[in-house]
């Protein structure tokens, strides 16, 4: 089913073109908002899904599959691939951002970025539809930043 993106007056996203900042998705089946904002530099679209298949991977296979569902223990998880460095982190206190909320928030990025046919840096907001902020994140493209 193609995600409900927030509706603005701007238009429809174009190839090249930024979405309106900050930019909010549902990710369908799922009760996790993401909310993307303060956009940076264009990444390479390989780098970012070899990213976040192997993230992906990682959470669903070696996680999820065996220990079920549970909250996040980290205060921050790393992916890298190359240069390409994705972050996401619970906040210091509050709600808990659980491992299917983060294997949700790496669909939701992969869905944000294949309709978008374009893909750059972004700040990223976790949301669930009950709780609330659960947890924030970056996509940044820089070797020092991992």
């Amino acid at each position: 089913s193609e995600p409900r993106f927030t509706t603005h007056s701007y238009g429809p996203v174009s190839f090249g073109d930024y979405p309106v900042d900050p930019y909010r998705i549902e990710v369908p089946r799922t009760t996790t908002s993401l909310i993307f904002s303060n956009y940076g530099s264009p990444i390479q679209s390989q780098i970012f899904l070899a990213l976040i298949a192997r993230a992906q991977y990682q959470i669903i296979q070696a996680i999820i599959a065996v220990h079920g569902d549970a909250p996040v223990p980290q205060p921050l998880l790393v992916w890298s691939e190359r240069r390409l460095c994705l972050h996401i982190g619970r906040p210091p206190a509050g709600r808990d951002l659980t491992w299917q909320m983060v294997a949700n928030t790496l669909e939701g990025l992969r869905i944000f970025f294949d309709r978008l046919q374009g893909w750059f840096e972004t700040s990223i907001t976790i949301l669930d539809d009950v709780v609330g902020v659960v947890g924030q994140g970056s996509l940044i493209y820089d070797g020092d930043a991992c």
